[in-house]
């Protein structure tokens, strides 16, 4: 749903990321990433000076537990007619596809929505920005940083607290203030130092920016190819795009990009990464981390490798 945006400073200061942004919260049955599933989505999209509202209720296929229930608002009886979340994956996934991903908390909301992408069979991966990290780097005076804090401190009018879309817009109306309050300049050099994952550099070509925004952020060995279809690099990456887009953002490209018209990502390939416990490997191990991409090399190339490196 397009609406008129309350928060006109956000609007014109997301223009110069460079790419959409999403203030997104998520609600679940808990906190852990494996057992628990999402109950309901909800995210405003800041896009070439439009405002859009997007929310799902998502029916997580397991009972919600009371104190969950009694903090949310959100009951059995009221998810259990909701579409479960591989049934809303490709519309969400199409809303924040090539987006910033801002949410209080990222790591929570970020992982907890790849995981669950991942289980529809949809690899995720974005830029992200944390506004715990950010309300703490721009308000170290004092000590909470929690929503329900900056909401108390700011006086923040919210109704249904712990809805995710009242809290989406609380976090918006925490933002427009930081932003007004730090100026511009201050407050963007803030949220570019700490996005994590990164966003791709500008001066990449707008193919191989598409290339790489569409890896997943998961396990597997990444294989760029040149003009000529032969292979200039391969890795293994634990987090393959968190790892790359960080490299790339340090001027530390573990790739010749310049020369670069293809990537490709082989996540069956995900045995090819070593346990990373020790970094001074030995034995079997440093057999693997040496040896290993120079195997899976020649199923893709046989004659084409021109360089081989890792990730670590």
């Amino acid at each position: 749903m397009i609406v008129a945006s309350r928060w006109p400073l956000l609007e014109k200061v997301f223009l110069r990321f460079g790419m959409p942004v999403a203030v997104v919260d998520l609600e679940s049955t808990g906190g852990n990433l494996y057992e628990d599933r999402v109950t309901e989505v909800a995210l405003v999209k800041f896009e070439q000076g439009r405002v859009v509202r997007h929310e799902w209720l998502v029916n997580p296929q397991k009972p919600i537990p009371q104190f969950v229930a009694g903090l949310t608002g959100i009951s059995d009886g009221m998810v259990a007619d909701a579409p479960v979340f591989a049934e809303i994956a490709g519309e969400l996934f199409s809303v924040l596809k090539g987006c910033v991903l801002v949410a209080h908390n990222s790591r929570f909301d970020y992982t907890f929505l790849k995981h669950e992408f991942h289980r529809a069979g949809i690899g995720f991966s974005s830029p992200a920005l944390c506004s715990v990290q950010l309300s703490r780097c721009l308000y170290p005076q004092f000590y909470k940083h929690s929503l329900d804090s900056i909401i108390e401190r700011l006086g923040i009018v919210v109704e249904d607290r712990h809805r995710a879309m009242a809290d989406v817009s609380a976090l918006c109306d925490y933002l427009e203030y930081s932003l007004s309050e730090h100026g511009v300049e201050e407050w963007i050099r803030q949220c570019f130092r700490l996005m994590n994952p990164k966003p791709l550099p500008a001066a990449l070509p707008e193919r191989l920016r598409e290339q790489l925004y569409g890896l997943p952020d998961g396990m597997g060995v990444l294989a760029c190819f040149d003009g000529g279809g032969k292979v200039n690099y391969i890795g293994t990456f634990e987090r393959v795009y968190s790892e790359v887009s960080a490299l790339l953002d340090s001027g530390k490209a573990p790739f010749d990009w310049c020369n670069t018209e293809e990537v490709r990502f082989f996540p069956h390939w995900a045995g090819c990464m070593p346990i990373r416990l020790k970094r001074n490997w030995s034995g079997i191990m440093g057999w693997i981390v040496t040896y290993l991409p120079k195997i899976c090399l020649k199923h893709l190339r046989p004659s084409g490798l021109k360089k081989v490196q890792t990730a670590y």
